[in-house]
């Protein structure tokens, strides 16, 4: 849905259709008293329940469910449905939903620019991607990324961490020092696996090259 951006009035309101629908879909009754239920649930106020239904519907059908999902609170969501968001703005949001679909139920997760940016912009993968979306192109050039991340420190609570690494680390489960702890922890693991791998191979070549030269 995130693909729409930065046209928020439609994305915010599929995502009330898509919500709506997803969860009447578990209730008991028809399919308008379904909606209006759902919608009385999640305290959102629709305009035209059949048109929901039916908006809602092929977005279930078009979306697949195995699609990365986040998730968006309704005061929030209607900040951004009623209100006059920049571009900047809207790629703050963007960037908040797009970690929150990467970290899932993780304590933290590595990230790298394109990774995020692909989802911001609505797509699972850059691969997936045909092209970055103009409201956001400006964001892989260093200086607009590094205030990005800050942010959604500043924004959403997003701790970031990177050093040495391709990408950077993101939680907001922790604290920024255990974050760096757990970082660095299996940097250190990982250093010392490779250091193993290496010496494995080079003892491996060396008894080879032993069993093949010539006894003395």
């Amino acid at each position: 849905m995130l693909q729409d951006a930065p046209n928020m009035e439609s994305v915010c309101c599929n995502i009330v259709d898509y919500a709506t629908f997803s969860h009447g879909r578990n209730l008991n009754g028809t399919g308008l008293h379904k909606m209006k239920s759902a919608a009385k649930f999640l305290g959102i106020k629709l305009g035209s329940p059949e048109n929901s239904m039916v908006n809602g519907m092929r977005l279930h059908e078009k979306i697949p469910l195995k699609s990365p999902m986040s998730g968006i609170s309704v005061k929030v969501l209607f900040e951004f449905l009623h209100g006059s968001p920049s571009n900047e703005e809207i790629a703050y949001l963007a960037a908040h939903l797009a970690l929150k679909s990467i970290v899932g139920k993780k304590s933290y997760s590595r990230v790298t620019k394109e990774f995020l940016l692909c989802r911001m912009a609505g797509f699972v993968s850059p691969k997936d991607m045909p092209e970055l979306p103009e409201y956001l192109k400006k964001y892989f050039l260093r200086w607009h990324f590094d205030k990005l991340k800050c942010e959604l420190t500043d924004r959403y609570g997003w701790l970031t961490y990177g050093r040495y690494t391709r990408g950077f680390f993101v939680s907001r489960e922790l604290t920024l020092k255990k974050l760096i702890k757990n970082v660095e922890m299996k940097r250190q693991k990982f250093r010392k696996e490779q250091q193993k791998k290496a010496q494995a191979a080079a003892l491996s070549e060396v008894l080879k090259e032993l069993e093949n030269s010539p006894t003395p």
